[in-house]
Protein backbone atom coordinates (compact mmCIF):
# COMPACT_ATOMS: atom_id res chain seq x y z
CA UNK A 1 0.00 0.00 0.00
CA UNK A 2 3.14 2.61 0.54
CA UNK A 3 3.98 1.83 -2.96
CA UNK A 4 0.89 2.57 -4.19
CA UNK A 5 0.33 5.72 -2.43
CA UNK A 6 4.10 6.78 -3.70
CA UNK A 7 3.50 6.23 -7.25
CA UNK A 8 0.63 7.85 -7.30
CA UNK A 9 2.17 11.20 -5.35
CA UNK A 10 4.91 11.23 -7.84
CA UNK A 11 2.12 10.59 -10.92
CA UNK A 12 0.56 13.63 -9.23
CA UNK A 13 3.56 15.64 -9.32
CA UNK A 14 4.15 14.64 -13.32
CA UNK A 15 0.85 15.76 -14.17
CA UNK A 16 1.44 19.17 -11.98
CA UNK A 17 4.71 19.62 -13.57
CA UNK A 18 3.46 18.77 -17.50
CA UNK A 19 0.66 21.71 -16.49
CA UNK A 20 3.55 23.95 -15.31
CA UNK A 21 5.69 22.85 -18.62
CA UNK A 22 2.42 23.28 -20.78
CA UNK A 23 2.05 27.02 -19.34
CA UNK A 24 5.35 28.08 -19.79
CA UNK A 25 5.96 26.28 -23.23
CA UNK A 26 3.14 28.70 -24.67
CA UNK A 27 5.09 31.88 -23.30
CA UNK A 28 8.20 31.31 -24.35
CA UNK A 29 8.83 32.08 -28.08
CA UNK A 30 13.19 31.87 -28.73
CA UNK A 31 13.84 28.71 -29.88
CA UNK A 32 16.76 27.59 -28.37
CA UNK A 33 15.23 28.77 -24.75
CA UNK A 34 12.69 27.00 -25.54
CA UNK A 35 14.24 22.96 -26.60
CA UNK A 36 16.36 23.62 -23.30
CA UNK A 37 13.55 23.34 -21.75
CA UNK A 38 11.82 20.55 -23.18
CA UNK A 39 15.10 18.27 -22.88
CA UNK A 40 16.09 19.09 -19.14
CA UNK A 41 12.00 18.97 -18.24
CA UNK A 42 11.89 15.55 -19.92
CA UNK A 43 15.00 14.20 -18.13
CA UNK A 44 13.30 15.22 -14.98
CA UNK A 45 9.90 13.96 -15.15
CA UNK A 46 11.08 10.25 -16.44
CA UNK A 47 13.66 10.69 -14.07
CA UNK A 48 16.56 9.47 -16.33
CA UNK A 49 20.37 10.43 -17.13
CA UNK A 50 19.27 12.21 -20.66
CA UNK A 51 17.10 13.34 -23.03
CA UNK A 52 17.15 14.60 -26.76
CA UNK A 53 15.59 16.50 -29.15
CA UNK A 54 15.95 15.39 -33.13
CA UNK A 55 14.51 17.80 -35.46
CA UNK A 56 13.42 17.06 -39.08
CA UNK A 57 15.34 19.25 -41.69
CA UNK A 58 13.33 18.90 -44.88
CA UNK A 59 15.45 20.33 -46.76
CA UNK A 60 18.21 17.96 -46.27
CA UNK A 61 15.81 15.32 -45.95
CA UNK A 62 17.21 13.63 -42.67
CA UNK A 63 17.21 14.23 -38.54
CA UNK A 64 19.83 16.51 -36.83
CA UNK A 65 19.91 17.06 -32.80
CA UNK A 66 18.79 20.23 -31.79
CA UNK A 67 18.67 19.74 -28.37
CA UNK A 68 20.30 17.51 -25.65
CA UNK A 69 20.87 17.13 -21.98
CA UNK A 70 24.33 16.26 -20.85
CA UNK A 71 26.06 16.27 -24.69
CA UNK A 72 28.02 18.63 -26.11
CA UNK A 73 26.41 20.13 -28.45
CA UNK A 74 28.68 20.57 -30.97
CA UNK A 75 29.20 16.69 -31.21
CA UNK A 76 25.94 15.75 -31.48
CA UNK A 77 25.36 18.27 -35.07
CA UNK A 78 28.27 15.96 -36.46
CA UNK A 79 26.48 12.88 -35.24
CA UNK A 80 24.73 10.97 -38.41
CA UNK A 81 20.71 10.20 -37.76
CA UNK A 82 19.79 8.51 -41.18
CA UNK A 83 15.97 7.62 -41.78
CA UNK A 84 16.46 4.15 -42.65
CA UNK A 85 18.68 2.45 -39.80
CA UNK A 86 18.51 3.85 -36.86
CA UNK A 87 16.18 4.02 -33.53
CA UNK A 88 15.36 7.71 -34.30
CA UNK A 89 14.39 7.02 -37.91
CA UNK A 90 12.22 4.49 -37.37
CA UNK A 91 9.99 6.52 -34.87
CA UNK A 92 10.10 9.19 -37.46
CA UNK A 93 8.91 7.24 -40.13
CA UNK A 94 6.57 4.75 -38.47
CA UNK A 95 5.25 7.28 -36.32
CA UNK A 96 5.54 4.93 -33.51
CA UNK A 97 7.20 5.33 -30.04
CA UNK A 98 9.48 2.76 -28.78
CA UNK A 99 10.61 1.15 -25.19
CA UNK A 100 14.08 -0.26 -25.93
CA UNK A 101 15.29 -1.44 -22.73
CA UNK A 102 18.71 -3.54 -24.37
CA UNK A 103 19.33 -0.74 -26.66
CA UNK A 104 23.30 -2.68 -27.55
CA UNK A 105 21.59 -5.49 -29.10
CA UNK A 106 19.39 -3.58 -31.45
CA UNK A 107 21.09 -3.22 -34.90
CA UNK A 108 19.06 0.16 -35.65
CA UNK A 109 21.64 2.05 -32.85
CA UNK A 110 24.23 4.37 -33.73
CA UNK A 111 27.59 3.31 -35.63
CA UNK A 112 30.57 2.68 -32.72
CA UNK A 113 31.93 6.30 -34.08
CA UNK A 114 28.61 8.12 -32.83
CA UNK A 115 28.94 10.17 -29.29
CA UNK A 116 25.93 8.17 -28.69
CA UNK A 117 27.62 5.04 -27.86
CA UNK A 118 30.25 7.11 -26.24
CA UNK A 119 27.55 7.58 -24.00
CA UNK A 120 26.95 4.18 -22.88
CA UNK A 121 23.54 4.53 -23.35
CA UNK A 122 21.95 1.10 -21.92
CA UNK A 123 17.86 2.04 -21.96
CA UNK A 124 15.70 4.31 -24.27
CA UNK A 125 12.51 5.35 -25.12
CA UNK A 126 11.25 7.46 -28.08
CA UNK A 127 8.15 9.41 -29.20
CA UNK A 128 6.89 10.75 -32.41
CA UNK A 129 6.59 14.61 -32.49
CA UNK A 130 3.93 16.03 -34.60
CA UNK A 131 1.77 19.12 -35.33
CA UNK A 132 -1.31 18.88 -37.20
CA UNK A 133 -0.18 14.99 -38.14
CA UNK A 134 2.81 16.46 -39.85
CA UNK A 135 5.72 14.99 -38.19
CA UNK A 136 8.61 17.25 -37.00
CA UNK A 137 10.95 15.52 -34.80
CA UNK A 138 11.23 12.87 -32.12
CA UNK A 139 11.71 13.35 -28.55
CA UNK A 140 14.08 10.85 -26.61
CA UNK A 141 14.79 9.56 -23.00
CA UNK A 142 17.60 7.75 -22.30
CA UNK A 143 19.57 5.96 -19.57
CA UNK A 144 23.15 5.14 -19.05
CA UNK A 145 23.33 2.46 -15.92
CA UNK A 146 20.31 0.21 -17.11
CA UNK A 147 17.29 2.10 -15.55
CA UNK A 148 14.40 0.76 -17.24
CA UNK A 149 11.28 2.57 -19.11
CA UNK A 150 8.03 1.51 -18.70
CA UNK A 151 4.36 2.09 -20.37
CA UNK A 152 3.69 5.39 -18.38
CA UNK A 153 7.15 7.23 -18.88
CA UNK A 154 6.06 6.88 -22.81
CA UNK A 155 2.95 8.55 -21.68
CA UNK A 156 4.81 11.09 -19.99
CA UNK A 157 7.16 11.99 -22.97
CA UNK A 158 4.10 11.35 -25.55
CA UNK A 159 2.43 14.51 -23.35
CA UNK A 160 5.72 16.60 -23.27
CA UNK A 161 6.00 15.39 -26.94
CA UNK A 162 2.71 17.18 -28.00
CA UNK A 163 3.02 20.24 -26.33
CA UNK A 164 6.44 20.82 -27.32
CA UNK A 165 5.94 20.12 -30.96
CA UNK A 166 2.78 22.97 -30.98
CA UNK A 167 5.57 25.31 -28.88
CA UNK A 168 8.21 24.58 -31.73
CA UNK A 169 6.37 24.97 -34.38
CA UNK A 170 5.11 28.48 -32.86
CA UNK A 171 8.71 29.58 -31.71
CA UNK A 172 9.82 28.49 -35.70
CA UNK A 173 6.93 30.40 -36.81
CA UNK A 174 7.77 33.30 -34.82
CA UNK A 175 11.30 33.17 -35.55
CA UNK A 176 10.53 33.10 -39.31
CA UNK A 177 8.18 36.38 -38.91
CA UNK A 178 11.21 37.84 -37.27
CA UNK A 179 13.87 36.76 -39.62
CA UNK A 180 11.44 38.07 -42.72
CA UNK A 181 10.68 41.31 -40.30
CA UNK A 182 14.61 41.91 -40.06
CA UNK A 183 15.07 40.79 -43.68
CA UNK A 184 12.59 43.57 -45.04
CA UNK A 185 14.21 46.34 -42.34
CA UNK A 186 17.91 45.51 -44.12
CA UNK A 187 16.20 45.54 -47.36
CA UNK A 188 14.92 49.04 -46.54
CA UNK A 189 18.04 50.57 -45.06
CA UNK A 190 19.69 48.92 -48.27
CA UNK A 191 17.20 51.33 -50.38
CA UNK A 192 17.81 54.36 -48.19
CA UNK A 193 21.09 53.86 -48.81
CA UNK A 194 21.11 53.74 -52.60
CA UNK A 195 18.70 57.01 -52.50
CA UNK A 196 20.05 58.80 -50.23
CA UNK A 197 24.00 58.31 -52.15
CA UNK A 198 24.49 57.55 -55.64
CA UNK A 199 28.22 57.11 -54.81
CA UNK A 200 29.16 53.34 -54.91
CA UNK A 201 32.17 53.81 -52.88
CA UNK A 202 29.70 54.91 -50.32
CA UNK A 203 26.96 52.82 -50.83
CA UNK A 204 28.54 49.49 -51.41
CA UNK A 205 30.28 49.86 -47.85
CA UNK A 206 26.44 50.32 -46.34
CA UNK A 207 24.99 47.38 -48.52
CA UNK A 208 28.16 45.17 -47.12
CA UNK A 209 27.17 46.10 -43.53
CA UNK A 210 23.34 44.71 -43.65
CA UNK A 211 24.76 41.65 -45.88
CA UNK A 212 27.09 40.66 -43.60
CA UNK A 213 24.63 41.26 -40.49
CA UNK A 214 21.48 39.64 -41.87
CA UNK A 215 23.01 36.86 -43.78
CA UNK A 216 25.43 36.08 -40.80
CA UNK A 217 28.89 36.02 -42.44
CA UNK A 218 32.45 37.02 -41.51
CA UNK A 219 33.00 38.54 -45.16
CA UNK A 220 31.30 39.87 -48.03
CA UNK A 221 33.15 41.95 -51.14
CA UNK A 222 31.61 43.32 -54.23
CA UNK A 223 33.22 42.39 -57.99
CA UNK A 224 32.51 44.62 -60.61
CA UNK A 225 32.48 43.48 -64.12
CA UNK A 226 34.88 46.03 -66.31
CA UNK A 227 32.68 45.96 -69.96
CA UNK A 228 35.91 47.66 -71.97
CA UNK A 229 37.96 44.35 -70.00
CA UNK A 230 35.61 42.15 -69.68
CA UNK A 231 37.51 41.13 -66.04
CA UNK A 232 36.16 41.20 -62.46
CA UNK A 233 37.62 43.79 -59.97
CA UNK A 234 37.65 44.31 -56.57
CA UNK A 235 34.92 47.41 -55.85
CA UNK A 236 34.13 47.23 -52.11
CA UNK A 237 34.46 44.49 -49.24
CA UNK A 238 33.98 43.98 -45.77
CA UNK A 239 35.46 41.63 -42.83
CA UNK A 240 38.97 40.56 -44.47
CA UNK A 241 41.83 41.03 -42.67
CA UNK A 242 44.03 41.78 -45.22
CA UNK A 243 43.73 43.91 -48.26
CA UNK A 244 45.31 41.62 -50.72
CA UNK A 245 41.84 41.27 -52.20
CA UNK A 246 41.68 44.37 -53.73
CA UNK A 247 44.38 43.40 -56.03
CA UNK A 248 41.75 40.55 -57.93
CA UNK A 249 41.01 40.58 -61.75
CA UNK A 250 39.69 38.00 -62.92
CA UNK A 251 39.15 36.87 -66.25
CA UNK A 252 35.00 36.00 -66.89
CA UNK A 253 34.69 31.96 -66.15
CA UNK A 254 38.06 32.15 -63.87
CA UNK A 255 37.50 30.86 -60.53
CA UNK A 256 34.19 30.58 -59.20
CA UNK A 257 33.49 34.61 -59.59
CA UNK A 258 34.43 34.48 -63.13
CA UNK A 259 32.34 31.46 -63.10
CA UNK A 260 28.90 32.99 -61.54
CA UNK A 261 29.27 35.95 -63.72
CA UNK A 262 29.55 33.68 -67.06
CA UNK A 263 27.14 31.43 -66.27
CA UNK A 264 24.96 33.69 -64.40
CA UNK A 265 24.05 31.26 -61.61
CA UNK A 266 24.83 31.32 -57.61
CA UNK A 267 27.65 28.90 -56.22
CA UNK A 268 26.98 27.49 -53.03
CA UNK A 269 30.01 25.63 -51.23
CA UNK A 270 28.72 25.23 -47.51
CA UNK A 271 32.15 23.58 -47.03
CA UNK A 272 35.70 24.05 -48.99
CA UNK A 273 37.31 21.64 -46.90
CA UNK A 274 35.28 18.80 -47.96
CA UNK A 275 34.08 20.22 -51.41
CA UNK A 276 36.16 19.57 -54.85
CA UNK A 277 35.27 22.62 -56.15
CA UNK A 278 37.60 24.51 -53.53
CA UNK A 279 40.33 23.46 -56.07
CA UNK A 280 38.73 25.67 -58.54
CA UNK A 281 39.26 28.49 -56.22
CA UNK A 282 41.81 30.80 -58.40
CA UNK A 283 42.51 33.04 -54.97
CA UNK A 284 43.73 31.10 -52.93
CA UNK A 285 47.03 32.81 -52.08
CA UNK A 286 45.05 35.61 -51.41
CA UNK A 287 43.16 34.07 -48.91
CA UNK A 288 46.05 32.62 -47.14
CA UNK A 289 45.56 33.76 -43.33
CA UNK A 290 41.47 34.28 -43.80
CA UNK A 291 40.74 30.58 -42.81
CA UNK A 292 37.32 30.56 -44.99
CA UNK A 293 35.20 27.78 -45.17
CA UNK A 294 31.97 28.52 -46.37
CA UNK A 295 31.58 30.15 -49.87
CA UNK A 296 28.30 31.28 -51.81
CA UNK A 297 28.45 33.87 -54.68
CA UNK A 298 25.41 35.55 -56.55
CA UNK A 299 25.59 37.53 -59.75
CA UNK A 300 24.59 40.97 -59.99
CA UNK A 301 22.38 41.00 -63.05
CA UNK A 302 20.06 44.41 -64.32
CA UNK A 303 18.16 44.19 -67.11
CA UNK A 304 19.85 41.09 -68.37
CA UNK A 305 23.07 42.73 -68.20
CA UNK A 306 26.38 40.93 -65.56
CA UNK A 307 27.34 44.08 -63.46
CA UNK A 308 29.38 41.88 -61.19
CA UNK A 309 29.26 39.50 -58.11
CA UNK A 310 28.75 39.56 -55.25
CA UNK A 311 30.31 37.35 -53.14
CA UNK A 312 30.06 36.18 -49.08
CA UNK A 313 32.67 34.15 -46.70
CA UNK A 314 32.50 32.52 -43.60
CA UNK A 315 35.26 31.12 -41.22
CA UNK A 316 33.19 27.83 -40.46
CA UNK A 317 30.83 25.33 -42.56
CA UNK A 318 27.82 27.56 -43.38
CA UNK A 319 24.94 24.97 -43.86
CA UNK A 320 22.36 27.65 -45.53
CA UNK A 321 18.77 27.10 -45.78
CA UNK A 322 15.88 27.96 -48.31
CA UNK A 323 15.36 31.24 -47.32
CA UNK A 324 19.01 32.01 -46.81
CA UNK A 325 19.45 31.40 -50.03
CA UNK A 326 16.58 33.60 -51.27
CA UNK A 327 17.55 36.19 -49.12
CA UNK A 328 21.15 36.18 -50.50
CA UNK A 329 19.51 36.06 -53.88
CA UNK A 330 17.13 39.20 -53.05
CA UNK A 331 20.12 40.98 -51.41
CA UNK A 332 21.98 40.75 -54.83
CA UNK A 333 19.74 41.70 -56.70
CA UNK A 334 19.17 45.07 -54.31
CA UNK A 335 22.97 45.53 -54.90
CA UNK A 336 22.77 44.93 -58.67
CA UNK A 337 20.25 47.59 -58.58
CA UNK A 338 22.23 50.22 -56.63
CA UNK A 339 25.06 49.74 -58.75
CA UNK A 340 22.84 50.12 -62.06
CA UNK A 341 21.35 53.44 -60.53
CA UNK A 342 24.99 54.72 -59.67
CA UNK A 343 26.21 54.11 -62.57
CA UNK A 344 23.02 55.67 -64.73
CA UNK A 345 23.43 58.83 -62.12
CA UNK A 346 27.34 58.96 -62.75
CA UNK A 347 27.00 58.46 -66.78
CA UNK A 348 24.22 61.15 -66.52
CA UNK A 349 26.55 63.50 -64.38
CA UNK A 350 29.53 63.00 -66.91
CA UNK A 351 26.61 63.69 -70.06
CA UNK A 352 25.48 66.85 -68.29
CA UNK A 353 29.13 68.25 -67.31
CA UNK A 354 30.30 67.39 -71.30
CA UNK A 355 26.72 69.82 -72.06
CA UNK A 356 27.61 72.22 -69.73
CA UNK A 357 31.33 72.68 -70.85
CA UNK A 358 29.30 72.89 -74.62
CA UNK A 359 26.95 75.47 -73.46
CA UNK A 360 30.15 77.45 -71.82
CA UNK A 361 32.18 77.16 -74.38
CA UNK A 362 29.30 78.58 -76.81
CA UNK A 363 28.85 81.31 -74.88
CA UNK A 364 33.04 82.45 -74.54
CA UNK A 365 32.36 82.03 -78.34
CA UNK A 366 29.57 84.68 -78.66
CA UNK A 367 31.09 86.98 -76.41
CA UNK A 368 34.44 87.05 -78.39
CA UNK A 369 32.73 87.82 -80.83
CA UNK A 370 31.55 90.46 -79.51
CA UNK A 371 34.75 91.66 -78.71
CA UNK A 372 36.14 91.80 -81.81
CA UNK A 373 33.11 93.30 -83.51
CA UNK A 374 34.15 96.50 -80.75
CA UNK A 375 37.75 96.83 -81.23
CA UNK A 376 37.28 99.23 -78.61
CA UNK A 377 36.62 96.38 -76.29
CA UNK A 378 38.24 94.08 -77.22
CA UNK A 379 39.24 92.00 -74.08
CA UNK A 380 36.95 93.69 -71.89
CA UNK A 381 34.43 90.79 -71.54
CA UNK A 382 36.88 88.32 -70.13
CA UNK A 383 38.48 90.87 -67.51
CA UNK A 384 34.85 92.09 -66.11
CA UNK A 385 33.94 88.36 -65.82
CA UNK A 386 36.96 87.13 -63.99
CA UNK A 387 36.65 90.26 -61.74
CA UNK A 388 33.03 90.11 -61.02
CA UNK A 389 32.95 86.52 -60.13
CA UNK A 390 36.12 87.49 -57.33
CA UNK A 391 33.58 90.25 -56.09
CA UNK A 392 30.71 88.04 -55.90
CA UNK A 393 32.55 85.14 -53.89
CA UNK A 394 33.57 88.12 -51.54
CA UNK A 395 30.33 89.33 -51.26
CA UNK A 396 29.06 85.71 -50.12
CA UNK A 397 27.11 84.72 -53.12
CA UNK A 398 26.62 81.05 -53.05
CA UNK A 399 29.19 78.82 -55.02
CA UNK A 400 25.88 77.73 -56.66
CA UNK A 401 24.83 80.92 -57.91
CA UNK A 402 28.60 81.93 -59.83
CA UNK A 403 27.93 79.83 -62.81
CA UNK A 404 25.18 82.44 -64.02
CA UNK A 405 26.84 85.32 -62.55
CA UNK A 406 29.72 84.25 -64.76
CA UNK A 407 27.51 83.52 -67.97
CA UNK A 408 25.65 86.97 -67.38
CA UNK A 409 28.89 88.86 -67.23
CA UNK A 410 30.35 86.83 -69.99
CA UNK A 411 27.04 87.85 -72.18
CA UNK A 412 26.56 91.81 -70.95
CA UNK A 413 26.47 93.26 -74.02
CA UNK A 414 24.98 90.65 -76.10
CA UNK A 415 22.48 92.92 -77.26
CA UNK A 416 24.71 95.14 -79.13
CA UNK A 417 24.76 92.66 -81.74
CA UNK A 418 21.06 93.97 -82.68
CA UNK A 419 22.79 97.45 -82.86
CA UNK A 420 23.88 98.90 -86.39
CA UNK A 421 27.72 98.59 -86.88
CA UNK A 422 27.26 102.87 -87.78
CA UNK A 423 25.99 103.52 -83.98
CA UNK A 424 28.28 100.82 -82.69
CA UNK A 425 31.43 101.81 -84.25
CA UNK A 426 31.12 105.73 -84.60
CA UNK A 427 33.80 107.06 -83.62
CA UNK A 428 32.47 110.31 -82.76
CA UNK A 429 29.71 111.98 -80.23
CA UNK A 430 26.20 109.84 -81.10
CA UNK A 431 23.12 111.56 -81.47
CA UNK A 432 20.01 111.72 -79.21
CA UNK A 433 18.83 109.39 -81.57
CA UNK A 434 21.69 107.14 -81.97
CA UNK A 435 22.15 106.86 -78.31
CA UNK A 436 18.72 105.63 -78.02
CA UNK A 437 19.32 103.53 -80.41
CA UNK A 438 22.34 102.08 -78.13
CA UNK A 439 20.44 102.18 -74.68
CA UNK A 440 18.15 99.25 -76.35
CA UNK A 441 20.90 96.64 -76.03
CA UNK A 442 20.00 95.19 -72.91
CA UNK A 443 16.42 95.02 -73.80
CA UNK A 444 17.54 93.05 -77.07
CA UNK A 445 19.84 91.06 -74.78
CA UNK A 446 16.86 90.28 -72.84
CA UNK A 447 14.66 89.28 -75.88
CA UNK A 448 17.53 87.13 -77.45
CA UNK A 449 18.53 84.67 -74.62
CA UNK A 450 14.97 84.33 -72.57
CA UNK A 451 14.20 81.26 -74.65
CA UNK A 452 16.85 79.95 -73.62
CA UNK A 453 16.11 77.74 -70.99
CA UNK A 454 19.58 77.24 -69.01
CA UNK A 455 20.34 80.96 -69.66
CA UNK A 456 17.32 82.45 -67.63
CA UNK A 457 18.91 82.64 -64.56
CA UNK A 458 22.09 84.42 -66.41
CA UNK A 459 19.76 87.44 -68.06
CA UNK A 460 20.20 89.35 -65.10
CA UNK A 461 23.17 91.46 -65.89
CA UNK A 462 22.80 91.57 -69.60
CA UNK A 463 19.14 92.92 -68.19
CA UNK A 464 20.24 95.21 -65.78
CA UNK A 465 23.83 95.85 -65.47
CA UNK A 466 22.71 99.71 -66.80
CA UNK A 467 20.64 100.08 -63.81
CA UNK A 468 21.45 102.75 -60.97
CA UNK A 469 20.70 102.46 -57.58
CA UNK A 470 19.34 106.27 -57.64
CA UNK A 471 17.14 105.02 -60.51
CA UNK A 472 18.10 106.84 -63.21
CA UNK A 473 19.28 103.97 -64.90
CA UNK A 474 18.11 101.91 -67.82
CA UNK A 475 16.20 99.83 -69.81
CA UNK A 476 13.39 99.81 -66.81
CA UNK A 477 15.02 103.05 -64.15
CA UNK A 478 15.22 99.95 -61.50
CA UNK A 479 16.13 101.69 -57.82
CA UNK A 480 17.93 100.36 -55.15
CA UNK A 481 17.35 96.45 -54.30
CA UNK A 482 14.74 96.43 -57.46
CA UNK A 483 17.90 95.94 -59.06
CA UNK A 484 19.13 92.29 -59.09
CA UNK A 485 22.71 91.39 -57.00
CA UNK A 486 24.13 90.72 -59.83
CA UNK A 487 23.56 93.43 -61.86
CA UNK A 488 24.87 95.52 -58.65
CA UNK A 489 27.97 93.60 -58.39
CA UNK A 490 28.77 93.57 -62.18
CA UNK A 491 28.07 97.45 -62.55
CA UNK A 492 30.79 98.23 -60.51
CA UNK A 493 32.94 95.79 -62.42
CA UNK A 494 32.21 97.28 -65.55
CA UNK A 495 32.73 100.85 -65.12
CA UNK A 496 36.30 100.26 -63.35
CA UNK A 497 37.15 98.04 -66.67
CA UNK A 498 36.02 101.04 -68.37
CA UNK A 499 37.71 103.58 -66.77
CA UNK A 500 40.68 102.00 -66.57
CA UNK A 501 41.75 100.74 -69.88
CA UNK A 502 42.99 103.22 -72.57
CA UNK A 503 40.40 104.18 -75.17
CA UNK A 504 40.78 105.24 -78.72
CA UNK A 505 39.19 108.72 -77.61
CA UNK A 506 41.12 108.73 -73.95
CA UNK A 507 43.65 107.15 -72.24
CA UNK A 508 43.30 104.91 -69.22
CA UNK A 509 42.30 106.57 -65.61
CA UNK A 510 44.79 106.33 -62.85
CA UNK A 511 43.79 103.47 -60.33
CA UNK A 512 43.06 106.31 -57.30
CA UNK A 513 41.14 108.53 -59.52
CA UNK A 514 39.05 105.55 -60.71
CA UNK A 515 38.62 104.66 -57.09
CA UNK A 516 37.85 108.52 -55.93
CA UNK A 517 35.09 108.59 -59.09
CA UNK A 518 33.32 104.63 -57.67
CA UNK A 519 33.59 106.47 -54.27
CA UNK A 520 31.70 110.02 -55.57
CA UNK A 521 29.22 107.45 -57.22
CA UNK A 522 28.41 105.12 -54.35
CA UNK A 523 24.77 105.56 -53.34
CA UNK A 524 24.02 107.33 -57.27
CA UNK A 525 24.89 104.82 -59.44
CA UNK A 526 26.41 101.80 -57.36
CA UNK A 527 24.97 99.81 -53.98
CA UNK A 528 27.32 101.50 -51.42
CA UNK A 529 27.15 98.20 -49.82
CA UNK A 530 28.84 96.31 -53.41
CA UNK A 531 31.60 99.60 -53.60
CA UNK A 532 32.65 98.56 -49.58
CA UNK A 533 32.87 95.54 -50.73
CA UNK A 534 34.79 96.13 -54.57
CA UNK A 535 37.44 98.36 -52.91
CA UNK A 536 38.42 95.71 -50.45
CA UNK A 537 38.59 93.68 -53.75
CA UNK A 538 40.93 96.29 -55.90
CA UNK A 539 43.11 97.25 -52.72
CA UNK A 540 46.27 95.51 -53.87
CA UNK A 541 45.52 96.29 -57.45
CA UNK A 542 48.47 97.80 -59.71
Amino acid sequence: MPDDIAELERYNRQLKRLVELSVTLNSTLDLNDLLQLITKTATELLACDGASILLYDERLEKLYFAASTGSDPKKLAEIPVPLDGSLAGTIFRTNTPIILNKVEQDPRHYAPSSDRVSMQIRTLVGVPMLIKERMIGVLEGVNKQGGEFVEQDQVILSVIASHAATAINNARLFREAEQRAQNLEALRNINDAVLNNLDLQLTLPQILIHVQARLGVDAADVLLLNKKTNRLIYASGLGFRTDALKNINLKLGQGNAGRVAKSRKMVSIPDLRSSNKSATIVRVKLFEGEGFVGYYAAPLIVKGEVMGVLEVFHRSPLDADHDWLAFFQVIADQTALAIDSATLFSELQLSNADLRHAYDATIEGWSHALDLRDKETEGHSQRVTEMTVKLALLFGVKIEDIVNIRRGSLLHDMGKIAVPDAVLLKPGKLTDDEWLQMRKHPQYAYEMLESIEYLKPALEIPYCHHEKWDGSGYPRGLKGEEIPLSARLFAVVDVWDALRNDRPYRKGWPKAMTISFIKEQSGIHFDPQVVEVFLRLVEDLP
